[in-house]
């Protein structure tokens, strides 16, 4: 029996490989990966997108023995331990049901959150304001963010 622990960790794969790096969240997804594959967890990377539309992408982020890919609609296939929502987030009542079935939900915060939703706010550029409605004492165990956006975000978050 696998006793290794299983995380998940969510990502959007660029078109191009070199644009992998042009948005800090996906490093930080990677990054985050690598620090607990490299203490022995299972990381699955979860997308949300056809798999075999990045094969090339793919081929190039398997590069560890603990690095695995699944699909979205395929999470309930995996016991999960943890599910760290970087590069996007699910419904409400997907993560509720994660929850249910005990699966630890973290959002990572790693941009600033705080900046981008009041802009979005100020002047209605993006998603609509009903975006705002997000329920996170509801979707997640627990909110990390990073260290850079704690002194912009971590009140914000708290307060959400």
């Amino acid at each position: 029996k696998n006793t290794k622990k299983i995380i998940g960790i969510t990502i959007n794969i660029p078109e191009k490989i070199g644009n992998l790096f042009s948005n800090g969240i996906n490093q930080n997804a990677i990054y985050l990966g690598e620090l607990f594959a490299n203490i022995g967890y299972q990381i699955y990377f979860i997308v949300n997108y056809n798999l075999n539309e990045k094969n090339e992408f793919f081929s190039s982020l398997l590069y560890h023995e603990n690095f695995k890919i699944i699909h979205l609609t395929n999470i309930f296939t995996i016991n999960f331990d943890v599910i760290f929502f970087l590069s996007f987030s699910y419904t409400l009542e997907l993560n509720k049901l994660l929850r249910y079935t005990g699966i630890k939900c973290v959002y990572y915060n790693c941009g600033n959150i705080y900046l981008c939703e009041g802009e979005k706010m100020l002047y209605n550029k993006g998603s609509p304001i009903s975006d705002y409605n997000k329920d996170y004492e509801n979707m997640y165990d627990e909110i990390w963010v990073i260290p850079q956006m704690i002194n912009t975000n971590l009140h914000y978050l708290k307060t959400l």
